[in-house]
């Protein structure tokens, strides 16, 4: 007994020192590189494994970047969290590779180099835990990129700004994100486009592009929620969406070619393409047809 006993104590001691390792640790510092400075974060270290981060309310610092001047860097911690208020500042290297474990619970995503061309990614993971922002805006004649390389899951919405030709490229394979993406131009009022390029990138949820915005999607779309064109669509593959809209018309169950969809909205569907779209209503919607079916045929038998 006395051996069982000293046993416990000593397993339950090293879950609590284990335990008592893990913390959540807040940014104090505003605009500092993620690897930069032990003095930026709560506990006084830097960033290291073990640990949850965080940016934005309730810390008090509210804006964090990846590491400049490198192609490629990694952040140390567990996870990264960035809060209603809070940034994560993409700079650095031209094709550079900022691997995080990201949780995105409102905060905003925002490529901060204003130089024509420069491409910067993010790999590891992002969770939309609340709705958040993607920002590529520049405010001047500058071609740029993010590149999510990153596995997205969450069901929350992702607002994506962009101008200026700039870009949001989606790579992350077979994603499970079921949120909305929610797609448009900046105040400035010019374009930008969202790439998919990647099987499954845009996860399963719905698709929502603004005037000026282009959706080009490289692969066949196995199911969306919806998707809906204000702005442009680039057409060459064999798409199915529970739901269509396109310049304000909805479609009906069904498949559209290439050159119907094209000829009906030929400000929405660019030139030269091919493929089809096939409208297919979610399983509870045709629950909901069948059911009002039935009722109807209650209601004629009865009058009968």
């Amino acid at each position: 007994m006395k051996f069982y006993a000293l046993a416990m104590s000593l397993l339950i001691g090293m879950a609590t020192t284990t335990m008592a390792e893990a913390a959540n640790i807040n940014l104090v510092l505003d605009g500092r590189q993620w690897h930069e400075d032990a003095n930026q974060w709560s506990d006084g270290n830097a960033a290291s494994s073990g640990n949850d981060y965080f940016v934005g309310t309730p810390a008090t610092g509210t804006r964090i970047t990846n590491r400049n001047f490198t192609t490629s860097s990694t952040f140390a911690g567990d996870s990264l969290t960035i809060n209603s208020d809070g940034e994560l500042g993409l700079i650095g290297s031209d094709n550079g590779v900022h691997t995080v474990n990201l949780i995105l619970n409102g905060g905003r995503i925002d490529h901060d180099t204003n130089q024509n061309g420069r491409d910067i990614n993010l790999a590891g993971t992002i969770n939309v835990l609340a709705n958040s922002t993607i920002r590529n805006t520049a405010g001047g004649s500058i071609n740029k990129s993010i590149g999510l390389n990153s596995t997205i899951t969450g069901s929350a919405d992702l607002l994506v700004e962009l101008d200026d030709d700039n870009k949001v490229i989606l790579r992350g394979v077979n994603n499970t994100f079921s949120g909305n993406w929610d797609v448009n131009r900046s105040a400035s009022g010019e374009n930008g486009s969202l790439l998919a390029v990647s099987d499954g990138s845009l996860g399963t949820g719905s698709v929502d592009i603004g005037l000026g915005i282009t959706l080009d999607v490289d692969y066949d779309i196995a199911m969306l929620q919806s998707l809906v064109i204000e702005g442009l669509l680039v057409l060459d593959q064999d798409h199915t969406v529970s739901a269509l809209n396109i310049g304000g018309t909805n479609y009906a169950p069904g498949t559209y070619t290439f050159a119907e969809l094209n000829a009906a909205h030929d400000a929405n569907i660019v030139n030269g393409g091919s493929g089809s779209i096939t409208v297919i209503p979610e399983p509870a919607s045709l629950a909901l047809v069948g059911v009002g079916c039935v009722l109807m045929v209650r209601r004629h038998s009865r009058a009968a």
